[in-house]
């Protein structure tokens, strides 16, 4: 407890040093500016004192106006900013809740399909033909071997779906590719992933839901801009995060 809080005090004490050297620079740019620099002679023509002294106020007060002007500029950009990550976290959290909704209806189905591959169907064939008949070799090969053929009848279909090699080189790559359409490549993503779980393929359907997630917020993050046609990089890039985020959940 005692490292947690000295840790947190110097980066207290940092963050304090970096607020006031900013103030400093600010200040000293400020003071530097031409509007309040003194003038380098003060000897001046006494027939263009008068003269002088008005060109002076003119120029202050147009600097003032024009520093008056960026104040208020800069004033209305960050009243926008907390508008923008509003709306980044409204979508992020409206993302993540139908992508956790995919993903705890298909952990529904995927475990239904697992019950009835390797529980029921054993069963029902052991009553059917009884124990001397029964071969649990004979079983689990001929279910490798169908679920062998359902995935490449599946691959031949959806020959160019996005896989999750596709999806981790599009979002490691700098700057990040933006990511297909879900409404093409989220149903034979999770197709693939349902015969791959279900008849034992891989370790498990996490990274697929991970990708399928990432698909939807992206598609999402182009329905929520302003402009549809030219979507911000930067929101479908968290947006897809969050759809990643949201779809893991359902296996948490």
């Amino acid at each position: 407890t005692s490292k947690l809080t000295d840790s947190y005090f110097e980066r207290s004490n940092l963050q304090m040093k970096n607020s006031t050297l900013l103030i400093l620079l600010l200040f000293l740019r400020a003071r530097g500016s031409s509007c309040f620099l003194a003038p380098s002679s003060k000897v001046f023509d006494t027939h263009h004192a008068s003269d002088s002294n008005i060109l002076s106020v003119k120029n202050k007060s147009s600097c003032i106006n024009q520093t008056s002007l960026r104040a208020g500029s800069v004033g209305i950009n960050d009243s926008s900013v907390p508008n923008q990550k509003n709306n980044v976290l409204t979508s992020s959290i409206l993302v993540g809740s139908v992508t956790a909704a995919m993903g705890f209806i298909y952990g529904k189905v995927l475990g239904k399909c697992v019950e009835t591959t390797w529980t029921t169907l054993p069963s029902f064939i052991f009553n059917k033909v009884g124990k001397d008949n029964f071969s649990p070799i004979f079983f689990i090969t001929s279910m490798c071997t169908i679920g062998g053929l359902l995935m490449g009848v599946l691959a031949a279909i959806f020959h160019s779906s996005f896989t999750v090699a596709d999806f981790v080189s599009s979002l490691s790559s700098t700057p990040a590719k933006s990511l297909p359409s879900a409404s093409i490549h989220v149903l034979p993503l999770l197709l693939m992933s349902l015969v791959t779980s279900t008849f034992g393929f891989s370790v498990g359907p996490e990274a697929p839901m991970v990708c399928a997630g990432a698909l939807i917020g992206s598609s999402m993050a182009k329905v929520f801009e302003k402009d549809p046609n030219n979507p911000s990089q930067r929101n479908q890039e968290i947006l897809a995060y969050a759809g990643a985020a949201g779809a893991l959940t359902a296996f948490m």
